[in-house]
């Protein structure tokens, strides 16, 4: 799949215009007279009771021989004959635009008996039957009524454009874990049965869908590319049922915009398993708000996340009593930024076979800063997260002491004080090896030995020094004036009590012997 920017936009000012449509047709409403002809229920009414679909589906099949444009009055048109609910397909053409008053005034009423049944369906997915332009604006489908498990809302197949704009789709409202099937698809079936540039603008799809919004399905292929999706609001009424997904980006999709869109109540809120779709979404009361398919790749979302829980929560949906589970990461080399996170995915399944790097173009330093507040001095961390429990394997942060620290989130390690008269501290137990003995701590202290101290041969003589923290039974060391304790004269140390130890000054000689006078140090290891 290319990296380009979607040519949505300029399809859609395409359509907006008319330049996508024969000039000498004059739009036509769809209860024209004419439109009845053959119909059993005669022309439509909208009027939320006459059945109007024969008529509908005869204005559509004008408009798709004529690429032209139908109106839809303010009031609900019934898509059902008096053999019962009848959705409206839109043959593959070269243009067709169907225009709403409002999407709260013109009502498509889709009530079906029969699963997986659709109530509009754009396009066909056979080979070399494209449809080239399709606009649906001002329009809501209503398929709440359905008692049918998985009614769909619009089906979009093998477009060359489209707009769909100011559109709510509904879904049954049934519960508590009742699914219709997919409010809105966006559908190709091969590299050569693709469709591309559709623009999503000011739409909501409401009710209990499976899927809210889909682009490309699950097949893994590059047939659903360059879609723009703008103001887009999917809500599900009853929520956190398992299985369920807000926007699913498919295996088949690629290079796609979000400018904004806004998911809640579904058990994953974004599913991304296709590639180079980028943009801004936020996520709320969901089970999982986002996940990355282990085919993923070269995805960047900025997401807002907000009270996406891991178990079922029931009204008045209150907030997590758990960590939120905010995303799964999967996929090669995609970036998720939530707040102050940043998640890189750079390896299929998240493995270790992956690199990610920060690299300067130019010759300067390369810096990466992390940056406290203004006023006042919030820790910083940068660290290292166990995946599967969220505790940190280690971590390296500062706070508001200027004191850097390295640990684990729960024992210290190192403690750096800095300054031109800090220092480094090693917290206990510190060893050196992995299988060293254990060091609990290093004190020193000095004294001085008075001169002219004498001794006598074949003796030893014990000099005291307060040492704080040295411990009894702790390694003891002792260092003395340059030119040594003196001639004949050995010098070493041990512990005496907690906090005290004693250099001892041994003469081998004999005769007497005079020490050197100066200054005498300890050091103790604990152990």
């Amino acid at each position: 799949m290319s990296k380009r920017i979607p040519n949505a936009l300029l399809a859609a000012l395409s359509i907006l215009s008319g330049l996508a449509f024969a000039d000498d047709v004059i739009p036509r409403d769809v209860t024209e007279a004419s439109f009845g002809e053959g119909c059993v229920d005669g022309a439509a009414v909208c009027d939320g009771a006459h059945f109007d679909a024969c008529a509908l589906q005869n204005a559509i099949n004008w408009a798709v021989a004529n690429s032209g444009e139908l109106l839809i009055p303010s009031g609900t048109c019934v898509l059902a004959t008096s053999l019962g609910a009848q959705g409206l397909i839109v043959p593959a053409n070269s243009a067709i635009r169907i225009e709403g008053v409002s999407r709260d005034g013109s009502f498509l009423m889709f009530w079906s008996t029969t699963p997986d049944a659709t109530a509009l369906t754009v396009g066909s997915l056979l080979t070399d039957s494209p449809t080239g332009n399709f606009s649906l604006n001002n329009v809501t489908i209503d398929t709440s009524g359905s008692p049918a498990p998985g009614v769909n809302g619009l089906v979009l197949n093998q477009l060359g454009s489209g707009v769909i704009s100011n559109v709510v789709i509904i879904g049954s409202l049934l519960g508590p874990s009742f699914s219709s099937g997919t409010g809105l698809s966006i559908l190709g079936a091969s590299l050569g049965n693709y469709t591309v540039d559709v623009l999503l603008n000011n739409v909501s799809v409401k009710g209990n869908f499976a899927v809210g919004i889909q682009s490309g399905g699950s097949s893994t292929g590059n047939f659903s590319n360059g879609h723009v999706f703008s103001n887009v609001t999917i809500y599900r009424a009853n929520k956190h049922v398992n299985g369920t997904v807000g926007f699913l980006w498919g295996a088949g999709s690629g290079d796609g915009w979000i400018t904004s869109a806004d998911v809640e109540g579904y058990d994953v809120g974004y599913q991304i398993d296709g590639a180079n779709l980028k943009g801004e979404v936020r996520a709320e009361q969901n089970t999982t708000a986002l996940a990355f398919g282990a085919n993923s790749y070269f995805n960047r979302i900025v997401m807002t996340p907000f009270d996406n829980c891991p178990g079922p929560q029931f009204p008045p949906y209150l907030p997590c009593a758990v960590p939120q589970s905010v995303y799964t990461p999967r996929g090669f080399r995609n970036q998720l930024i939530q707040a102050s996170d940043m998640i890189v995915n750079n390896s299929p399944g998240g493995s270790l076979g992956g690199t990610t790097m920060l690299s300067n173009t130019g010759d300067g330093a390369l810096s990466l800063l992390l940056q406290a507040g203004v006023t006042t001095q919030q820790p910083l961390t940068f660290g290292m997260v166990n995946y599967a429990t969220g505790n940190f394997i280690g971590r390296f942060w500062s706070e508001a002491s200027h004191d850097l620290h390295i640990d684990d989130g729960i024992y210290s390690k190192i403690t750096i004080h800095p300054g031109s008269s800090g220092a480094t501290q090693i917290d206990s137990p510190f060893k050196i090896g992995s299988s060293g003995t254990p060091i609990t701590g290093s004190f020193r202290a000095s004294t001085t030995l008075p001169g002219a101290t004498t001794i006598p041969a074949n003796s030893c003589l014990d000099l005291g020094v307060d040492v704080a923290g040295c411990a009894v039974n702790a390694e003891c060391f002792v260092s003395t004036p340059p030119s040594g304790p003196g001639t004949n004269i050995n010098s070493s140390c041990y512990v005496s009590a907690a906090d005290r130890a004693q250099i001892r000054f041994c003469n081998s000689g004999t005769s007497n012997q005079t020490g050197t006078s100066g200054t005498y140090s300890v050091r103790c290891w604990n152990p």
